[in-house]
């Protein structure tokens, strides 16, 4: 089974905004706001019904309170004349009589004390309900009308803004890799898939240089590590089927990978030792590849395919090594998790040691 650490940066990146803009709902997918989006109108239909029968349910609890109430006056009023007769009684009494008579007023008078407690306690819960009625048939209405007004408005920004639209159709598509991976390499063991890993050089002597240029931050879409080898995958939402896409872009692609290379063999040793591949996986089916692409690069469906022709190329040993190495920058990486990484790579130690001393005594 594949582990999955960190989400879509894209994802994330537009579900901040997003939420900064929205109100009244917390969107925490990307398939939650195309149902929010598709939906405005019912969400607030929703909402206003169930606002309804809150008010509906404080009404009833309150209705019920007030019998209760009547019913606790009638036992207070009852209780108060058994203590008034008990206490004459108990004039002429003497002995244990006198006494069992006491224990009797006494049991009352704590009665008395507990009904009185609850029935201020319901007068107050009624009074607390008179208020929330009076807010959700006023305040309420109109904070779910004015917030489906601003979302229907800042819907229509999002939608009309290219940079967040370029997030979302990216997201998505970095969405299907996750999915892909998750799905078909479920019977495969030492097989992991680190998302939006960062590659920060903020240490001047390890800054890189492209082109006269300081390179200090990237980010590797996907990072999928498994017996097969170690893959970098960058994720292309092109919606264009013409024959050959354009060259501006191919061009940038190759810079943007050249920018990786350099990036990960100044920071990540391991990875790069370990004949890192760099994939371009394309997530529209219909998109037509040039087979005269200088970059590596395949159809999304294409590429469970790709990785199982592969022969193995990684050891437990060594994707424990790579795990080590990259475990600061993967967030939900657990303290367990490090633990447990820390513990096989001690472990591979102490093996190949003993490794070699039984070979030493063997010759």
């Amino acid at each position: 089974m594949t582990k999955i650490y960190n989400s879509s940066d894209s994802e994330t990146s537009f579900l901040e905004i997003v939420n900064s803009k929205l109100k009244g709902h917390k969107i925490n997918s990307i398939k939650d706001y195309k149902t929010f989006e598709k939906n405005l109108l019912k969400f607030k239909t929703f909402e206003l019904e169930e606002n309804k029968k809150e008010i509906i349910s404080l009404n009833e609890e309150t209705t019920y309170l007030r019998f209760k109430n009547k019913r606790i006056t009638e036992k207070i009023k009852n209780t108060k004349k058994e203590i008034k007769i008990q206490t004459l009684n108990i004039e002429n009494k003497y002995g244990d009589l006198k006494e069992e008579i006491q224990e009797q007023i006494n049991k009352l008078v704590n009665q008395l004390t507990d009904l009185e407690e609850e029935l201020e306690q319901n007068k107050e819960k009624i009074e607390e309900n008179k208020n929330e009625t009076k807010s959700r048939k006023t305040t309420k209405t109109k904070e779910i009308t004015s917030n489906f007004e601003n979302n229907k408005n800042e819907l229509k920004k999002i939608q009309n803004n290219k940079i967040l639209q370029n997030f979302l159709i990216k997201s998505e598509g970095e969405n299907k890799i996750i999915t892909e991976i998750a799905t078909k390499f479920t019977n495969q063991e030492n097989t992991y898939l680190i998302n939006s890993l960062d590659l920060n050089l903020n240490i001047e002597k390890n800054q890189t240089h492209i082109q006269n240029k300081i390179l200090n931050q990237a980010k590797i879409d996907h990072l999928f590590i498994s017996p097969k080898g170690l893959f970098l995958f960058k994720t292309i939402t092109w919606k264009s089927s013409t024959p050959t896409p354009a060259q501006k872009v191919i061009t940038d692609l190759e810079k943007q990978i050249t920018q990786y290379k350099t990036l990960i063999k100044n920071q990540y040793s391991k990875l790069i030792n370990k004949e890192l591949e760099i994939l371009v996986i394309f997530t529209n089916s219909e998109i037509h590849l040039d087979k005269n692409l200088k970059i590596k690069s395949t159809k999304l469906e294409n590429l469970e395919k790709l990785i199982n022709t592969k022969k193995d190329k990684l050891t437990p040993d060594q994707i424990v090594e790579i795990l080590d190495e990259i475990s600061p920058n993967i967030k939900g990486f657990s303290l367990t998790e490090k633990i447990s990484i820390k513990s096989q790579k001690s472990y591979s130690k102490v093996k190949n040691f003993l490794k070699e001393k039984i070979n030493k005594i063997s010759k």
